[in-house]
């Protein structure tokens, strides 16, 4: 498995199957992992604050992409998440790898190295720190919530009256 198979895997493991996902997990700024509505672009983020603003800490936005590939007599799917842009509020940094929707973003294709390298880094903190833990339980406490909501608006039916 390459790089960019492995950012997909562990994007979809802190989606834990939704489009969006914020991760509250203290002393840690909350991470947010989206996926950006009719785009093939996947956001991952910490929030920070300053001045009541929020803040990127940093954000990495990933273009993913599925082809399948021919193995001889058998296929697979190839699910990859390349990351192409980068931003830190707090340093007012931002720039991208490819030229896509990210407006009048500086474009260096031969910084694509080292945001490989930055974010190979970066899944290691997330993980060190706890975050695919704290993922599976926002997204099972979302989960149980969702079902009492829609329980509470079922109306239990008991049959039909009868006079006794």
């Amino acid at each position: 498995m390459n790089q960019y198979e492995s950012n997909y895997r562990y994007l979809a493991e802190l989606l834990q199957g939704r489009d969006h996902l914020r991760i509250q997990n203290d002393p840690y700024m909350p991470l947010v992992v989206e996926k950006i509505e009719g785009t093939p672009f996947i956001s991952l983020c910490h929030y920070g604050e300053q001045n009541h603003d929020p803040m990127r800490d940093p954000e990495v936005v990933f273009l993913t992409s599925e082809t399948i590939e021919d193995e001889g007599e058998s296929t697979r799917m190839v699910r990859e998440a390349k990351p192409v842009y980068f931003r830190n509020d707090y340093v007012a940094f931002e720039e991208a790898t490819v030229e896509e929707d990210f407006g009048d973003v500086p474009v260096k294709p031969q910084r694509q190295k080292s945001l490989d390298s930055f974010v190979g880094d970066w899944w290691t903190n997330i993980k060190e720190q706890g975050f695919f833990e704290k993922a599976k339980e926002v997204a099972a406490k979302q989960a149980a919530e969702q079902e009492q909501q829609a329980d509470a608006g079922r109306e239990v039916d008991g049959g039909p009256e009868m006079e006794p």
